[in-house]
């Protein structure tokens, strides 16, 4: 199943093992070497808690409404010392897209991915 990452900001993260709310998705990060999805990035509900990010590899599903993370374990702490791999959907947003011929083919408005193997299928 292919997803549109613009389209899963604000869905919530729930933890599978615990039941435990991991707070809204405010962030995709992608891999731009291995043009793949790297990491969700969620903001905590609970006041000051902050940012967490959690690597594809424990996300087991991107539902209709939600995205279910294995485990409260899988979720690191945003830091300054401590950043989510990869460059974040809107740093990467209205960037220009070049094909192999150099020819300027638009902006970027948004990138889909296979939930199978975290793959880029299509710019948008």
């Amino acid at each position: 199943m292919t997803e549109h990452a613009s389209t899963l900001k604000g869905f919530g993260g729930i933890s599978r093992e615990e039941g435990a709310d991991l707070g809204t998705l405010s962030a995709v990060y992608f891999d731009p070497e291995n043009k793949t999805v790297s990491s969700f990035s969620f903001r905590s509900r609970r006041h000051g808690s902050g940012d967490y990010f959690v690597p594809v590899s424990e996300v087991q599903l991107v539902g209709r409404d939600v995205i279910l993370v294995s485990t409260m374990e899988a979720r690191t702490k945003v830091e300054a010392k401590i950043k989510p791999p990869g460059m974040r959907l809107n740093e990467l947003q209205g960037r220009w897209v070049t094909g192999m011929d150099g020819k300027h083919l638009g902006t970027l408005v948004d990138i889909d991915f296979s939930q199978t193997d975290w793959k880029i299928t299509e710019l948008t």
